[in-house]
């Protein structure tokens, strides 16, 4: 769910505001940041909250807009320090208060006290590992793997299943590629070596041409 029944959307644009606002008004909940996943605009950096039952309360976003978030969940401590530091609510990446991201912990990583014991982590094995692993955008079209040999078969079997870019690739798990339509064995195979030789190359593709 994204917006519990007592929970008033706060104004667009303003996620980490948002999200930090409604995080220390209601103790139960968690402030997360990262990226959310949308139909419409792919992948972008946002913030929201979860609560003790790992459910997304996203009170920027409308409804089911989103189909995914990924991110970190922050401890109230860490948060507030960050926000007093650099004067922004967003705490790892820039919001309309500044323009600098927080080099600090994007550099050296998170101390061990930043992170709170909620949410699942990413199933990161497989293929999945392998999406994940490769130096692309988010919002990289899935047809410019063919560089990397995706078959054209392959590329139409995931952009018929809505898979239309790597970031939404990374939002899946093999069981779930399985069980798309004429989605078999030869097209996983054909997937998971074009994924290896992209990762292998760990070069962003200028143009993607689509070979017969």
């Amino acid at each position: 769910m994204s917006v519990l029944p007592d929970i008033t959307p706060g104004p667009p644009g303003q996620c980490f505001a948002n999200a930090a606002h409604l995080a220390d008004t209601r103790p139960d909940l968690t402030y997360c940041e990262g990226v959310v996943y949308t139909r419409d605009l792919g992948t972008f950096d946002h913030a929201w909250c979860v609560d003790a039952g790992d459910h997304v309360i996203d009170p920027t976003l409308p409804g089911a807009y989103a189909t995914a978030h990924v991110g970190i969940p922050l401890t109230r401590t860490y948060r507030r320090t960050e926000k007093t530091r650099r004067g922004s609510d967003a705490v790892l990446t820039s919001d309309h208060t500044t323009f600098l991201t927080n080099d600090d912990a994007l550099r050296a990583g998170l101390p061990a006290a930043a992170t709170a014991a909620t949410g699942q982590p990413l199933p990161l094995t497989g293929v999945t590992a392998l999406a994940w692993a490769i130096p692309l955008p988010a919002a990289t079209p899935i047809e410019a793997l063919t560089r990397y040999r995706l078959s054209i078969p392959t590329v139409n079997s995931l952009q018929r299943a809505g898979i239309l870019t790597i970031g939404r690739l990374r939002g899946m798990d093999e069981r779930t590629l399985r069980k798309i339509k004429n989605f078999g064995p030869r097209r996983m195979d054909n997937l998971t070596e074009t994924l290896a030789a992209a990762r292998a190359h760990a070069v962003e593709p200028a143009t993607a041409e689509l070979r017969p």
